[in-house]
């Protein structure tokens, strides 16, 4: 992370803007007052998940089929419920101000995968630390913990799309 008082407008696009966790690139467009976080993650886990649900008997079906291409990748409706149900999430949750948007085309190619970016605005002047304390770091916790079952009673957002 940069270092205290950074501008965001000083900061280096493509930077990881959590250094924990490399799924989370920010992306910074200066003239326009823009920052966009942007997570790319695996289905895997998630499609072994849903056939654990199946298995154990908590679903009747294979709702994961439902949602996925012959590929594995996500359907475009799939793709809709997820940045919908992530908007939700984030507007559940107080952090406002956030556009949530499904990155067709940006999926890894060897392995289903998915990548949703956040838009926000930043203040002419403000730094780092104070958009990532209002935005950022509210974003990242939020999709962290809604895509790891379970994670302090946060709603599993694939259930969203496997159960709508």
């Amino acid at each position: 992370m940069p270092a205290n008082g950074t501008l965001m407008t000083d900061y280096n696009a493509g930077e990881l803007p959590h250094p924990d966790d490399n799924r989370f690139v920010l992306e910074i467009d200066p003239d326009r007052n823009e920052a966009e976080i942007i997570f790319s993650d695996h289905l895997a886990f998630h499609a072994e998940y849903a056939r654990q649900d199946e298995q154990s008997g908590r679903t009747a079906d294979n709702p994961w089929a439902s949602i996925t291409d012959a590929n594995g990748y996500l359907t475009d409706q799939a793709k809709s419920k997820l940045t919908g149900a992530l908007s939700q999430l984030l507007a559940d949750r107080g952090i406002a101000g956030v556009s949530t948007v499904y990155a067709s085309g940006s999926e890894f190619d060897d392995a289903p995968s998915y990548v949703v970016g956040f838009w926000s605005t930043f203040a002419a002047g403000e730094t780092f630390d104070s958009w990532f304390s209002r935005i950022g770091w509210p974003i990242i916790a939020a999709v962290i913990n809604s895509t790891d079952p379970g994670t302090f009673n946060w709603p599993y957002v694939f259930n969203a799309l496997r159960f709508a």
